[in-house]
């Protein structure tokens, strides 16, 4: 139970989604954040650790597009692991 509440505060510390992704990471980076489903099959399972890499591709990428911070994106992506690692990104 202290870990518990040790995990929450730690958790409260942090002020932005980028930094509670962190958080997850640090502690439970090889726990599944999402599973996805296709026609009533497993499709994909994201750990969080898998999201935070996928984050890291997807904002490399536009920032190699010449996308600056507080740029506008628009995200258009049939939801799938792709959406939820750019949508990660893109904060």
């Amino acid at each position: 139970m202290a870990d518990t509440n040790r995990f929450r505060d730690d958790l409260a510390q942090v002020q932005t989604l980028p930094q509670a992704l962190e958080e997850r990471v640090r502690r439970q980076g090889d726990e599944v954040w999402l599973t996805l489903y296709a026609k009533d099959k497993v499709d994909c399972r994201l750990t969080f650790a898998d999201l935070r890499e996928g984050a890291g591709r997807w904002a490399a990428a536009l920032v190699g597009a010449g996308l600056e911070p507080g740029g506008a994106v628009l995200l258009v992506l049939p939801t799938e692991r792709a959406f939820y690692e750019a949508y990660w990104g893109i904060l």
